[in-house]
């Protein structure tokens, strides 16, 4: 049973693949492929190319519904190479990294093999948390709740974001962009802070305390990276 449900898993990504490929266009999605390949033969972290929606909306809910809790897709390592290539332009070593949304840590993981970081990542699935905390990392925290939940938010980066290093918000499209700006709304203003944004309706982002660094769009808009920094 166990085996079923892997290779089920593993086959609604294959079919969410070729259901991007409009969205990112051939050339993109070819690169997407071939990334992705590179970087299991990498990381060896087979588990992470994975597709659970157990405790969330489904990806079809998500395209039809204003609200919605994306489910467990991996961040592609296309995207996370050319996030990693922008920061390394920014010049950045070390850096706090809170991830949205963080599943299987998927790009903690993977930036941690360039960088030095931090990482504390809030994730609403339950079996998920479960599975990585038994994964003794002393630099990784994985908290379970619903990012709906702004007290829970509140207290989360309160206790997590750090004033003396560059801190990182990674947000892939975990829910709707109207509940972004409510978490971020109140993040404390003295703390040098990039977020990155994927496959966000970014246009729908209002907090007047960040500004647009960079912007990489793929075939359609609705596919891209957006960094913004407050500093």
């Amino acid at each position: 049973m166990k085996n079923f449900i892997m290779i089920s898993e593993k086959l609604k990504i294959i079919e969410l693949y070729f259901k991007t490929i409009k969205n990112y266009g051939l050339i993109n999605s070819l690169k997407i492929f071939f990334f992705e390949v590179l970087g299991l033969l990498i990381m060896q972290d087979l588990k992470s190319l994975n597709y659970n929606d157990d405790e969330t909306s489904t990806y079809s809910d998500t395209k039809r519904s204003k609200k919605y809790d994306v489910p467990y897709i991996p961040t592609p390592y296309y995207l996370l190479y050319l996030i990693k290539k922008k920061l390394t332009n920014y010049n950045i070593r070390t850096f706090n990294l809170i991830d949205i949304g963080c599943g299987y840590c998927r790009p903690a993981k993977y930036f941690q093999k360039k960088f030095n970081l931090i990482f504390s990542g809030i994730e609403i699935n339950k079996s998920i948390v479960k599975e990585i905390s038994q994964k003794k990392n002393r630099n990784f925290k994985i908290f379970n709740f619903s990012v709906r939940n702004l007290v829970k938010v509140n207290f989360f980066f309160k206790k997590n974001l750090r004033i003396n290093i560059i801190n990182i918000i990674l947000i892939s499209d975990t829910i709707e962009v109207q509940q972004i700006n409510k978490i971020l709304k109140n993040l404390n203003k003295n703390y040098k802070i990039f977020i990155i944004l994927i496959n966000v309706k970014y246009k729908d982002f209002k907090n007047k305390d960040f500004k647009i660094n960079e912007k990489i769009f793929f075939k359609k808009k609705s596919r891209n990276i957006i960094i913004l920094k407050n500093h």
